[in-house]
């Protein structure tokens, strides 16, 4: 574990307890909305810096098909266990950073 995910691994154990999942469930909720308005209906989705898994939670529930992705082997490991008997992806790895200055493209 590098010097920079270590703190993560004392985190992740208290993580939902402290409440910090809070922005998860206020992210799914405003995603809620933005579908209906918009009328998406997604069938897949991928959640970036996952953590706990507990947004993965909420969209498998609404019935997307989730996969997750996040830098830290701890809050995985949680996720893993919130997320028991769903089929639901989990993956480390870290999002690449971009050189300072650099523009971001996207396709």
């Amino acid at each position: 574990m590098t010097t920079a995910m270590q703190p993560y691994r004392k985190l992740s154990t208290i993580y939902d307890r402290m409440g910090a999942d809070r922005h998860s469930l206020k992210m799914t909720e405003y995603c809620r909305q933005i579908f209906r308005r918009f009328k998406i209906h997604p069938e897949s989705g991928l959640d970036l810096c996952c953590g706990t898994g507990t947004a993965l939670k909420v969209f498998a529930d609404w019935g997307i098909s989730m996969s997750g992705l996040d830098r830290s082997t701890p809050m995985l490991a949680l996720a893993a266990r919130k997320l028991s008997g769903r089929e639901i992806r989990l993956y480390q790895k870290s999002l690449p950073c971009r050189p300072q200055g650099e523009e971001l493209t996207l396709t």
